[in-house]
């Protein structure tokens, strides 16, 4: 019996360190149900999704999707067990996003940054227990983030892409299509008939594909990582043609689209608030004013968490360039403290 109980089966595992929680909590004790709030209402949102799935193809799960989650002092752990229905990449998609929002939260409404790693491994979990060489992997990634990044493993992005159909060809064709509309030209038959055929099917593979490049970024030679400033709005994801003819469409046949996750937050204000929140870690640790200069262990100390939040502008102007976002833009230089010779960042 013990040894049916512990079997292992496959999940996609995350697991977060969240940084400076323990100072937070000691400094701000009346925003601990606020941070507790942060991770259920992430994890919430995700059961309520993937439980909107076709429970007939999971019939393994419960109605949170297999959602478990672990708190224990400043980690975390998310996890949910690999379907092997038509549904999976929607609820992988939902998985990234209740973690990437748990990410999102600590730095927007708590100002905490968030070191993890998240992966696809063997996993037992019940109410006690927690175990299985996954684990190990999600915890060694997340020992691994040199910056406050979830780590994603190699494994997972090739799993989800396998998961996909490949339809560049339609889309093309489809985009062709639809441009049409644009110019005030009407479209042939034969058209009409390829966009009743393929227009549904196409539209979800490309979104689930860009929804996937939209989560899972990374810079220069770094690893994958998890993006927690993600837009996953038609507009960013399928274009501005794509969404206005899919919801001229689903104006009329909102079935038809239901299957789409999508999100309508007001994603300039998320980057005007992580614009304050970079902009005040910038100026409150990144220089060696406050600390003993003859000190060298401070003064590595020092060094490492300016790294952090140099990374932490990076992601941020990457994200508002990628967007042509002025506004969530600032100007900032890098310089040197001629008495550690280490770098400091300034805003001008």
């Amino acid at each position: 019996m013990t040894a049916q109980m512990n079997k292992t089966q496959k999940y996609y595992i995350a697991y977060m360190d969240i940084l400076g929680y323990k100072e937070y909590l000691k400094n701000n004790p009346d925003k601990a149900q606020e941070y507790l709030n942060t991770i259920l209402d992430a994890v919430e949102r995700a059961k309520i999704s993937v439980s909107n799935f076709e429970s007939k193809t999971m019939p393994m799960y419960q109605m949170d999707g297999g959602l478990r989650l672990k708190i224990f002092s400043d980690n975390i752990l998310l996890c949910m067990p690999v379907g092997n229905g038509k549904d999976e990449i929607r609820r992988a998609i939902v998985f990234l996003i209740a973690v990437a929002s748990i990410q999102r939260g600590m730095v927007l409404q708590h100002g905490l940054i968030t070191r993890g790693g998240i992966t696809l491994g063997e996993l037992f979990i019940n109410e006690d227990i927690v175990f299985g060489q996954g684990l190990i992997d999600a915890v060694s990634l997340e020992a691994k983030a040199e910056y406050p990044c979830i780590i994603v493993s190699d494994e997972l992005p090739k799993n989800l892409h396998s998961l996909l159909s490949d339809v560049t060809e339609q889309y093309n064709k489809i985009k062709t299509i639809i441009q049409k509309q644009e110019q005030h030209v009407d479209f042939s038959s034969e058209e009409k008939k390829y966009l009743d055929d393929n227009l549904v099917n196409v539209v979800k593979e490309v979104y689930y594909y860009r929804s996937l490049q939209e989560l899972m970024l990374h810079f220069d030679k770094e690893p994958v990582f998890l993006n927690y400033l993600f837009d996953l709005s038609f507009t960013n994801l399928l274009g501005i043609a794509f969404e206005n003819y899919v919801a001229q469409i689903a104006k009329n046949e909102p079935k038809k689209f239901k299957d789409l996750i999508g999100t309508n937050e007001d994603y300039a204000a998320i980057l005007l608030a992580h614009k304050d929140i970079v902009i005040n870690k910038v100026v409150t640790y990144c220089h060696y004013r406050d600390i003993d200069k003859s000190n060298a262990l401070l003064i590595a100390a020092r060094e490492k968490v300016i790294r952090k939040y140099i990374w932490m502008l990076r992601f941020h102007i990457h994200m508002c360039e990628r967007l042509n976002f002025k506004q969530g833009m600032f100007a900032f230089r890098f310089g040197c403290d001629p008495d550690v010779l280490r770098q400091i960042v300034e805003i001008v």
